[in-house]
């Protein structure tokens, strides 16, 4: 006898693997930051922590009947993925920060990697000479806990000038690295210009060094490094949070010594030069 339990459970069986199901999760939150200092003058923030935008959707197995179905209608156009959250790096190996849009540039997404910490090798095997060496988080995992914020000028902000130093340097970062005092972690914070006017490079003494990256070595900008007679303070916290051993600094890419990737280029017709 067939009662409405059975059509039920007939209904339940054909339209089940018709359906795609999602599952959606929120991936572990990186450790909680400590709030930020007093927000750099005449500046907003860009972008926020990294923690994913969209809810990653993950699919079931579909059954192969669905396959068969995908594999006819293949020569038209579908959707075969999505991006999920979006992420610039402003210093190699430390902490992300989360965009919603980015702005893309020659050397690719503004903002992304344009500062890296080094530490010199004196003749060592590892450069092959005496200079500053690119560091990762492949030796350096502490990196990963060195949070960035970029702070991008702001035209309603009451003490926004043209004049204004965080407005000639197209904004600033703000970095924040935790330091052990009397056994707990506390937080440091401080700033750099984002992309210093050669005239903020002069006040500032920043130089042009050889920087040693994989295998190029291009000239960059040493913003700070714990050699020399006064290091700034915050140089050497980092380098005693990650202990290392050798002196440390902080690199910027120099405007026209751009590292010039010519392994696997794109062809043109794919848009490469």
């Amino acid at each position: 006898m067939f009662t409405p339990v059975h059509g039920a459970l007939i209904c339940l069986f054909l339209v089940t693997p018709a359906f795609v199901v999602f599952r959606r999760y929120r991936t572990k939150p990186p450790p909680a930051e400590k709030p930020s200092a007093e927000k750099p003058r005449a500046c907003k923030r860009y972008g926020s922590s990294p923690q994913p935008s969209i809810k990653t959707r993950r699919w079931i197995r579909l059954p192969n009947a669905w396959k068969i179905w995908q594999f006819f209608q293949a020569k038209q156009w579908r959707v075969v993925g999505s991006v999920d959250s979006l992420y610039v790096h402003p210093i190699k190996s430390c902490r992300a920060v989360r965009v919603e849009e980015a702005e893309v540039l020659s050397t690719g997404l503004k903002y992304d990697r344009c500062f890296t910490f080094a530490e010199f090798h004196d003749g060592d095997s590892l450069v092959g000479s005496n200079g500053w060496s690119f560091l990762t988080q492949r030796k350096y995992g502490q990196l990963a806990n060195i949070c960035v914020e970029i702070w991008v000028p702001d035209s309603n902000s009451t003490d926004y000038s043209l004049n204004q130093p965080n407005v000639l340097s197209e904004g600033v970062l703000r970095v924040q690295y935790p330091v052990l005092a009397s056994g707990n972690t506390a937080f440091k914070t401080f700033d750099i210009p984002y992309n210093p006017t050669d005239d903020q490079i002069f006040e500032m003494g920043y130089t042009l060094e050889n920087l040693t990256i994989w295998k190029d070595r291009p000239d960059a900008l040493l913003i700070a490094s714990t050699t020399g007679v006064n290091p700034p303070g915050w140089i050497k916290d980092i380098k005693a949070y990650i202990g290392g051993s050798k002196d440390l600094a902080l690199f910027r890419v120099a405007a026209g010594h751009e590292r010039q990737l010519l392994i696997s280029p794109p062809l043109k017709s794919s848009g490469g030069e």
